[in-house]
């Protein structure tokens, strides 16, 4: 008992698809318009959740320095300054999350004036804390992290500011 098979074949072929590139000046010689955000996402949860972490940490450490540290010694952090300081961090936040072409460089701006003031209050607070050689690391050791921290939360806000102005521009 002898089976016959059949096989069909199919035969396929593959086309390749053509991409046209399309490049930003002919989209907008053609009257095209794109909805483009105003700042790029990562960068914008980048800087505004740094600009959170610092103003978390700020008030943190200045509550703490204020519970262990007596009133009238020099160097002692100001919650009236502190604390608006770190108010303006969230809100340089709520301004950067907002993807709005204006607010987001406004945020950046204020993060960026915000932690300059904090810096300055890190560097007079060091300047007025008496050095103990006793003690390591010291009493010197926080305002010296803040003014370090001050400097890296300045700069991520400063660098952010040409991506958001000019987003062609990286």
């Amino acid at each position: 008992m002898a089976m016959a098979m059949t096989t069909s074949t199919t035969t396929t072929t593959l086309a390749r698809a053509r991409v046209a590139r399309v490049s930003r000046r002919a989209s907008l010689a053609r009257g095209e318009r794109t909805a483009a955000r105003a700042v790029d996402a990562n960068v914008a949860y980048a800087v505004a959740q740094q600009d959170v972490a610092f103003a978390l940490c700020v008030m943190g450490e200045a509550l703490n320095t204020r519970e262990n540290v007596a009133e009238g010694t020099p160097g002692r952090p100001n919650l009236a300054f502190v604390g608006p300081a770190s108010g303006a961090l969230c809100g340089a936040f709520a301004l950067i999350q907002s993807d709005n072409e204006l607010a987001s460089p406004a945020g950046l701006a204020l993060g960026a004036v915000a932690t300059l003031a904090l810096g300055y209050q890190y560097a007079k607070r060091f300047d007025e804390t008496p050095r103990n050689p006793l003690e390591w690391p010291g009493p010197r050791l926080m305002p010296t992290l803040g003014v370090l921290f001050s400097l890296f939360a300045f700069l991520a806000n400063v660098e952010a500011l040409p991506r958001v102005l000019s987003p062609l521009a990286i």
